[in-house]
């Protein structure tokens, strides 16, 4: 909100504020060089997507995903979603948990992902590994939990309303069998996006 960025160290465990007018370093958030005094739980590492949800003059929460383990090191039990907030108006800056949001399965997300709060208030989560994506209420509780093959990694995973409006006409295909004395007609539709057809004719 105030122009800055957030770069998100991987390999030092560190989220940094950058200035947007001259590229210095405003602070730094976890890792050996932290300007905030971290509540022992708001530990992270290898962590990643992390956004700016709301800022005041006193105030940043931010959220992201904490791996919370590199090569053997880890610093939490499970991968998790974080909601951090962040007080910048005092010496020592604190940081503190609001909300965390465990790996659904109790594992680790060994890199990359996404967290992504939805207009209710709940949690929306991409773990990379198995392409797994998981929904929780605001107080953790799993309510979706989902996956692709597992062998495509996914990156991120978003949730969002869509409506599909294709721009060809369906495809139609059609083949007669043969069943007993009868010949049958059956025919095939496709029409890829099309969401809110419910029938055809």
């Amino acid at each position: 909100p105030d122009g800055d960025y957030l770069l998100s160290g991987r390999f030092t465990g560190t989220i940094y504020k950058i200035s947007a007018k001259d590229g210095s370093i405003v602070w730094r958030l976890g890792g050996k060089h932290s300007d905030f005094k971290l509540d022992r739980h708001a530990v992270f590492s290898a962590q990643g997507h992390a956004r700016v949800q709301t800022q005041t003059e006193t105030h940043t929460t931010i959220s992201l995903i904490d791996n919370a383990i590199l090569n053997s090191d880890t610093t939490n039990d499970v991968s998790r979603g974080l909601l951090l907030v962040l007080r910048t108006d005092q010496k020592p800056m604190t940081a503190s948990i609001v909300a965390q949001y465990n790996h659904p399965r109790h594992e680790y997300a060994n890199n990359q992902g996404n967290f992504q709060i939805l207009p209710n208030g709940n949690a929306f989560l991409g773990w990379r590994d198995q392409a797994l994506q998981s929904e929780h209420t605001q107080d953790g509780k799993v309510v979706m939990e989902a996956n692709l093959l597992p062998q495509l990694l996914s990156y991120r995973d978003f949730k969002l309303n869509w409506v599909g409006n294709p721009t060809q006409p369906p495809d139609v295909c059609g083949e007669c069998l043969k069943e007993d004395d009868a010949i049958i007609t059956v025919m095939q539709v496709s029409w890829n996006g099309a969401k809110e057809v419910a029938a055809w004719n």
